[in-house]
Formats: C-alpha cells, sequence, structure tokens
C-alpha cells in the first residue's frame, strides 16, 4: 500500500484559488443571465404594461398616504375691527385664495411659506390665523398677523412630527 503524500503549500492554494475562481465565474454568469432574462421579458409589451400598473397602483397608493398625512388646514379671516378687505392668500408666492368678507382655509404641507396679500388697499389690516389641529406647533389658534399696502404677512407654519 502507498503512502499518500501531503500536497505542497502552493497546490493546496492553487486548488483552493481555481475552486473559488469557478464559483465566482458561476455567480457573474448567473447574474449576467438575470439581468438578460429581465431585459428579455420587458421587451414583451403585456408583461412591461402589467409592472407599470403595479408601479403606477404602489405609487398612487404611497402618495395618497403621504399627502393626508402631511396636509394640515389654516382658517384666515380678517379681524372684527377692519374695514372692507380684500386679499389675497398665497402659498409659497401661488395665489390659492381670495379672502372678501369672510374667512378661507387653506391646505398646506410643512415647509410651505403663506403669504396674506392687500397690496393695492391703502391701510393697515389685521387676519386672525386659526385651527384646531394639535400638530400645529405655530402659529398658534387665534394669532393675529398684520398685512399693508407695502408690507405683506408671512407665515412659516411649523408642524410637529409624530
Amino acid at each position: 500500500m502507498e503512502l499518500r503524500r501531503p500536497k505542497p503549500y502552493e497546490d493546496r492554494v492553487l486548488d483552493f484559488a481555481t475552486k473559488l475562481e469557478r464559483l465566482f465565474f458561476r455567480l457573474a454568469m448567473l447574474g449576467f443571465m438575470g439581468i438578460l432574462a429581465s431585459q428579455l421579458a420587458l421587451s414583451i409589451p403585456t408583461v412591461r404594461d402589467a409592472l407599470i400598473q403595479t408601479d403606477q397602483l404602489e405609487n398612487k397608493n404611497a402618495a395618497q398616504d403621504t399627502t393626508r398625512s402631511l396636509t394640515k388646514q389654516l382658517t384666515i379671516r380678517p379681524a372684527p375691527e377692519n374695514g372692507p378687505v380684500t386679499a389675497w392668500v398665497k402659498i409659497n408666492n401661488t395665489p390659492v385664495a381670495k379672502l372678501v368678507h369672510s374667512q378661507v382655509s387653506i391646505e398646506f404641507t410643512q415647509n410651505d411659506e403663506i403669504e396674506i396679500d392687500t397690496s393695492g388697499q391703502s391701510g393697515v389690516y389685521r387676519f386672525e390665523i386659526d385651527h384646531n389641529d394639535p400638530s400645529i406647533a405655530s402659529p398658534a389658534p387665534g394669532t393675529y398677523v398684520e398685512t399693508s399696502e407695502s408690507h405683506q404677512a408671512v407665515i412659516q407654519p411649523v408642524i410637529n412630527s409624530r
């Protein structure tokens, strides 16, 4: 019976490196084949349409949940001592409501800048900001802001995230 001689260190390292190289080559080939198969599947119109509809449905649901949780509401009304006043309420410099002798409710999100613009009318006008949402830290309900022909009232609401 022949005695088996142990392999030298260099041969053992070379065998291990060869096995590792084969494994990495197989993994690379599997990845490439997966990419090729997915590209082929996306080239078929029915598969692509099904995937697009699924993506749109998921994005729509996610957007609705986010919008519902982040949208808050403020009510703006002229102070009782004001005379007749017409003002534009703007969010991020875009007019969203015209306030004429009554109140308006506007929806906003975090980091929106709300402006009350009475330019073109002489005098100083006061407006009451109101809400009943405890997650709005600023402005507090019943806060008054002043605006005039040369000065717009700017409100930067702060929403507490829970």
